[in-house]
């Protein structure tokens, strides 16, 4: 089996959780993220880079945060007047976020698993739109860029919706990552998650036969 195949069968849940225990100060993987090869979309076809060299990151930079919320705290360093930032963006919560305050720099990262439908990416919007408006209205950042993380299989789809979103005037960084080039980071992570699972799984089934073998006595 072809590891994009393989890829497929984990739910968009356990990836980012195997990268965000993995990313902790403690795992150590923080690094091999920073260095994990993605792709810049561009006119010229996509361009390959990593976060290393598209932003220098602080020595000071600890680790990434899962499903945080921007709010109006952050916003206001960000360059958002209050009103405005509570009727258009209070609400958004990118899968990660790398916020580096001493380089100014801002990364977010939205991650999906194999199971989309047909159609997601030849909508017109998507959700992730309206993190580009979010970053290009940033105008306090010195650095800002907005990624995917996605099986290989969505590779070409991807690339053309981010081909939709550029703008070489906004200074705003696009493009992806492969779950399939993750893999050393996440691997232990997402054995660790996949097990876990297959457990509370047991358990509950456990819980159901018993109950249906109750139901009939």
């Amino acid at each position: 089996m072809s590891i994009d195949v393989f890829m497929e069968h984990f739910p968009e849940w356990e990836l980012c959780l195997a990268l965000e225990v993995a990313c902790q100060a403690k795992r150590g993987k923080l690094q091999e993220l920073l260095k994990a090869r993605l792709f810049v979309g561009g006119s010229e076809g996509p361009k390959e880079s990593t976060l290393e060299q598209l932003f220098s990151p602080s020595p000071s930079l600890s680790g990434i945060d899962h499903q945080r919320g921007l709010i109006w705290r952050d916003a206001e360093r960000w360059g958002f007047e209050k009103e405005h930032f509570d009727q258009t963006y209070w609400t958004l919560r990118p899968d990660f976020i790398i916020d580096d305050l001493a380089s100014q720099t801002l990364v977010l990262l939205e991650a999906k698993g194999g199971s989309l439908p047909n159609n997601y990416w030849k909508q017109e919007r998507l959700k992730e739109s309206k993190y580009d408006d979010f970053l290009k209205e940033a105008k306090t950042l010195k650095s800002k860029g907005l990624f995917f993380i996605i099986p290989q299989k969505f590779q070409s789809e991807c690339s053309t919706f981010m081909n939709r979103l550029a703008s070489s005037l906004d200074g705003i960084m696009r493009g992806w990552f492969l779950w399939e080039d993750l893999m050393p980071v996440i691997n232990d992570e997402l054995m660790r998650a996949v097990v876990d699972e297959l457990i509370k799984e047991t358990k509950g089934l456990k819980i159901l036969r018993d109950w249906e073998a109750n139901k009939r006595t």
